[in-house]
């Protein structure tokens, strides 16, 4: 639960009723989980707000959070070298005032980005301009039920489309030794974004998978020159998102 003073600090810095919703939704599916029930996917009804000055501060100094697994959180990288670090470098060329916030936990799994999403939103000091969500490989490595996977991230996307925030979606070509094991998850992030209004696209470009170069050297997780390639290519869609 959060503090009454917190929420009430919300209430000064943006839309705070998202938020108390969100929190709500995601301890309904925590409680429907731990009873072996199935997840609230039910679309919520709440009123959003924004103000003349939240909407300025948004344009003029855009938030962006970066929400996910270890592609988001740098495994490996220094933090300036990770991929909300080096996203916030390239955007600040254009807009000195932006900031990307790094949301990303190495081994996330769908469940566990809808359980923190919470407390991600009421840390924040404005509205984000953008949320990118990058999670779903975890959960095909540990093969978590894909009707489980799908209603995570379904509410994932509802909880941050009530809250007034855009979302990027982004895949991951699954590599050979899991592609049958991913078999069944494909098409999910696609599925989801044409029905609640995301943009999804893919993390990795052309010519960066496979790489030897491109890699650390557990030879799974890609290193700041791969990360680099990734935000060259992303930067543009961003920056029309926001």
């Amino acid at each position: 639960m959060f503090a009454k003073g917190r929420l009430e600090l919300l209430m000064v810095r943006w839309s705070p009723e998202c938020v108390s919703a969100v929190c709500m939704s995601s301890q309904m599916n925590e409680h429907q989980r731990q009873r072996g029930g199935a997840m609230v996917t039910g679309r919520l009804t709440l009123r959003r707000t924004r103000t003349i000055s939240q909407r300025r501060m948004t344009l003029d100094r855009p938030l962006i959070l970066a929400i996910g697994d270890s592609l988001i959180a740098g495994y490996g990288l220094p933090a300036d070298d990770s991929f909300p670090g080096q996203l916030q470098s390239s955007l600040r060329r254009a807009c000195p005032s932006a900031r990307v916030v790094n949301a990303g936990v190495s081994g996330d799994t769908t469940a566990d980005v809808l359980r923190r999403l919470p407390r991600m939103l009421s840390a924040l000091d404005q509205r984000p301009a953008l949320a990118i969500v990058q999670v779903g490989p975890n959960d095909v490595l540990r093969q978590v039920p894909v009707g489980r996977t799908r209603a995570q991230l379904e509410q994932v996307l509802l909880s941050l489309g009530n809250c007034g925030i855009p979302v990027l979606l982004t895949t991951v070509d699954p590599p050979m030794f899991i592609r049958d094991r991913a078999a069944a998850y494909l098409g999910i992030h696609a599925a989801l974004a044409a029905e609640h209004g995301a943009t999804v696209w893919p993390f990795f470009p052309p010519g960066v998978l496979g790489h030897a170069d491109m890699v650390l050297a557990d030879r799974v997780h890609p290193n700041a020159k791969a990360i680099a390639a990734v935000v060259a290519a992303m930067l543009p869609i961003v920056e029309r998102m926001l």
